[in-house]
């Protein structure tokens, strides 16, 4: 097969150095697929600090052809943009989808200006092509790549050109995991939250087989946090004209605090699939941030411990696959809490340590008898209404001499205000809290 190189010819002719570990071509460690599919590889390259610029490269990437197919090899983007925001000057690209007796696989040559007008700087995960395999061995197989200099047609060297002497660099070699792909389920991430504030979590899943419906329960610490809803994620959208045809969760599961989630994707049989790929979201869950939670971050473990009201048994931490299931591999998802305001005790309006007589007296004092102003009205309105009155005070004297309920929280810890801001009421200073 005969291949014009014009430059690439000169790249591999030019006198070749022994300096290697300061430019290093690689590619990812960790791609994966079952037989019969296909993924794109990356082809990269660092450019150690203090590295002189590239004018260009040349290299070939070989394999077992009875493992992978090469059927397509284009620039990386920085290839696509090294000409000061254009492609490099010249680019010659082979791609050989050779034979099992075969030795051959993908060739490049670069050369970045053909007038010297620029070049390539040092720096890291620098992408020079995209290459797409076909996976063709059996799954359970680990099918090597590396850079090599018998690829093309003349055969290519791999070099990088500095100030038009070829040196060769350290070359990683690689592996494809060609098998079935694991079912994965895992949080999505959020921002940080304050204590008082609220916060939404998606619940998101990667298959590799048609996907008919879910099951799990997610624990989390009861101190931190309360869910309040779970709702079907945007993956559910494309079901029965919008939703899923089963989708229940328990949000007062017994065993644990949390929740718990069925679902079936489709009754009718039509469109009742998830097919192989993500990630799709499955659900979303929000949960109010208490006031009083301690900040730093806090873990959410999809577990099978949770049951709804009896006589249910656990929830199974399950993935449909038709008239079967699957365990998926699980990661726990975080939530980082941050302060969220001024930390008080409901009901202890004077900022003397503890709730006691002088707390409504100067809560009276202040709506009825010219007394000062509260340094946390928020402390003042027992019941969280947004507002103080009359009937907080009789509600705090309740709760201290006959049986009432207690106040709304933060209580009996210091906390801030799960209102927030929104209730209009400020809190300055609480001299009973750090």
């Amino acid at each position: 097969m005969t291949r014009i190189f014009g430059a690439l010819v000169l790249l591999s002719t030019l006198c070749v150095g022994s300096v290697q570990a300061q430019y290093t071509l690689y590619m990812p460690t960790d791609l994966m697929g079952p037989s019969g599919t296909s993924l794109q590889m990356p082809i990269l390259l660092d450019i150690a600090t203090g590295m002189a610029d590239l004018e260009g490269w040349s290299y070939g990437v070989c394999h077992d052809f009875t493992q992978l197919v090469p059927t397509q090899a284009i620039n990386g983007s920085t290839t696509d943009t090294v000409q000061n925001g254009t492609p490099a000057g010249f680019v010659q690209i082979a791609v050989d989808v050779g034979s099992p007796t075969e030795v051959g696989g993908v060739s490049v040559g670069v050369v970045i200006c053909l007038i010297g007008c620029a070049t390539l700087p040092a720096g890291l995960g620098y992408e020079l092509m995209l290459i797409d395999y076909d996976l063709i061995a059996p799954n359970g197989t680990d099918a090597n790549l590396s850079f090599c200099d018998t690829a093309g047609a003349p055969p290519v060297a791999t070099v990088v050109v500095v100030s038009g002497q070829a040196i060769v660099p350290t070359q990683l070699s690689t592996s494809i995991n060609i098998d079935i792909v694991p079912f994965v389920l895992e949080f999505g991430t959020s921002a940080p939250v304050e204590q008082g504030g609220s916060v939404t979590l998606p619940m998101i899943l990667n298959n590799s087989q048609p996907v008919y419906g879910f099951s799990f329960g997610v624990e989390n610490d009861p101190a931190v946090l309360a869910v309040t809803s779970v709702d079907e994620g945007t993956a559910l959208a494309g079901f029965n004209g919008g939703e899923a045809s089963f989708f229940h969760e328990d949000l007062s599961p017994s065993g644990g605090t949390g929740f718990t989630l069925g679902c079936v994707f489709s009754f009718s049989g039509t469109n009742a699939t998830l097919p192989p790929g993500g990630p799709y979201e499955l659900a979303t869950a929000t949960y109010d941030v208490l006031g009083s939670a301690p900040l730093g971050d806090t873990i959410l473990n999809f577990v099978e411990t949770l049951s709804p009201p009896a006589p249910a048994p656990p929830v199974a931490l399950r993935i449909s696959i038709g008239d079967d299931s699957v365990v998926p591999v699980i990661s726990s998802g975080f939530v980082t809490v941050e302060e969220g305001g001024v930390l008080f005790v409901r009901g202890d309006l004077n900022n003397n340590p503890g709730i006691d007589l002088s707390d409504p007296i100067g809560l009276l004092n202040y709506l009825f008898s010219g007394g000062i102003d509260p340094t946390c009205f928020d402390a003042g309105d027992f019941d969280d209404s947004g507002a103080i009155d009359i009937g907080d005070a009789i509600n705090l004297l309740g709760f201290l001499f006959s049986g009432g309920g207690p106040p709304a929280g933060p209580f009996p810890d210091c906390g801030v205000d799960p209102s927030g801001d929104a209730d209009g009421l400020a809190c300055v200073d609480s001299a009973s809290c750090p």
